[in-house]
Order: structure tokens, then sequence, then C-alpha cells
């Protein structure tokens, strides 16, 4: 089988495809997919590579993976959604008397597990809409606008999952400085990496790591943001509601990875005096 990309690229992109290439060439990366979204349109569409590690199966258009903590970007949308529908009001009383406002800054799962978000988000949702958080993305989100996306992965998809590969190194934050926030954070409980391919996770409902899906089901999802509030045709925001993710709540050092964040409201902001420097100024948000 050939490491060759497939899919669609603009003319423009002769780098981007260049680059991704020698990715896969080296080995860099086993398998892979981009997706570029500009103005609505995909302009960059490709795959490449192997789906499994013993390089028996190609990565193909519809391979799917877990998105560990990329799905907090879906779940932060979701109650976007509720607020934005007036289900929930941004500075209402939830969970254990903390306001809509502070939990949807994201800073409240420092000092939770990292797979623990499900323990703030999920019964909001419940509580709200009488559905599960799984449910009020499949229906409000991915159904609505035909992505490939879920929380956790049905018995019928899995075979088109690509499983994880684990790194070379085994080091963790646990040998270095058990006594950090960092370590207490992240390894609270250690997490055994082969867990992410039983059948429990797969099953199960978290609110930051196991969503499944293609980065052209992120892509489309996220447009909404960037698209004054529709994609694929389908409204899912108004402008407004938009406008509340882009208000600074929080500028500081991150206690448990000791970098300089700033966040809006769901979602981490850019900012050239932040660790996101890389990113450009003004409206973009993660």
């Amino acid at each position: 089988m050939e490491k060759r990309i497939h899919g669609y690229a603009d003319p423009k992109s002769t780098e981007l495809l260049e680059v991704f290439q020698d990715y896969l060439k080296t080995g860099e990366e086993l398998g892979a997919s981009i997706v570029v979204n500009m103005d609505g349109e995909n302009v960059v569409d490709v795959w490449g590579g192997f789906r499994t590690q013993d390089k028996t199966e190609n990565w193909e258009h519809d391979t799917i993976f877990s998105f560990f903590s990329t799905k907090k970007t879906i779940c932060a949308l979701a109650l976007i959604i509720l607020i934005d529908r007036g289900i929930l009001n941004i500075s209402d009383k939830c969970y254990k008397a903390r306001k809509t406002r502070t939990m949807m800054e994201a800073r409240i799962s420092i000092w939770l597990s990292c797979v623990d978000l499900r323990v703030s988000r999920r019964p909001i949702v419940r509580k709200t809409t009488g559905k599960t958080l799984k449910d009020l993305v499949a229906n409000e989100i991915a159904g609505a606008l035909g992505v490939d996306f879920e929380i956790g992965a049905s018995a019928k998809n899995c075979h088109r999952i690509s499983p994880l590969v684990f790194p070379a190194s085994k080091a963790s934050l646990a040998q270095t400085d058990t006594s950090s926030i960092s370590a207490k954070t992240f390894v609270n409980p250690p997490l055994d990496p082969s867990v992410v391919d039983s059948p429990d996770w797969r099953e199960a409902e978290f609110g930051s790591g196991n969503g499944y899906g293609n980065v052209l089901s992120i892509a489309t999802i996220l447009s909404c943001i960037s698209l004054g509030g529709e994609a694929n045709g389908v409204r899912l925001l108004l402008n407004e509601t938009i406008d509340l993710i882009f208000q600074e709540q929080s500028k500081e050092i991150d206690l448990v990875t000791g970098q300089n964040l700033r966040f809006g409201i769901g979602f981490g902001l850019s900012g050239n005096d932040t660790e996101l420097k890389w990113l450009p100024e003004g409206r973009v948000c993660m």
C-alpha cells in the first residue's frame, strides 16, 4: 500500500501538501487527514497514510479517531447553543452554585481530572433539556449539519477507527515531579493509554475525552463560529451569541501548564502576550 495523499487541495496549497507528504514518508505520521475551510469552502480536504499500526489498512476519507481535548470545543459549543436559544443564561447559577459564566471559562478543569469536564457540563444539559450531552450533540449539532461526529463510538462505526499509537517514550508527569499541580491533574488517577481503545472508553460519555469523528466534521462544526453562526446552510448561533465567545473572562498563568492563557466564554483566545502568540491577533478562538 502506498503512502499517497488523496483528496482535493487548492493549487495554492502545494507547500502544505509537500509537508504532509514528508510527514508520511518519514513515518512521523502513520496516517492523517487535513481540512482547511475558508469562507465556508473546503479548499483543502486530503488524507493519506495508514489507519492501522501494522500498515495493512489505508487511512480513508471516512476514517475516524478519538479527538481527546478537541472535543471540549464541541461541548462548549453545545452549551453556547443553549445560551443562544435562551435555555441557559450566562449568569445563572449551576452545579455547586458556580455560575454558568465561570464554568464556561473552561478553567474549572484545572482542579479536576483531565477527563472530568463531564462532571460540570453533563448535568446542566440534562437538567435544562432532558437530554444527555451525547444526544444534544448528536441531534442539534452533528445531525443538524450532517457531519460524522459523535460522543463515544457507536458499534457500527468502530471498524473505521484508527487505534491510538502509543508514543515511544514512557515518561510521564508523575515521574518528573509527583508533587506538582500538573502531575496531580493529569495522572490523578494515572491513565493507561491502552484504555482509549477499550470498549468501555468508546461507549462512555466524556465531556472532554472521547469524541469520535474526523477533521472534516470538526472543521464543519466549528466553522459556524467564523461564518456568523451558520454551517452547511444551518444556523446554529446568532451573531450576538458568538460575540460572547470573545469576551475576555480571564488572562493569567495556568497553574497546571504554567502557560499564560486567555479565555473567553467556552474557548481559549489568541493574544501576542499569551502562549498562543503563534495565532493571529483578533477574533481567533480555540
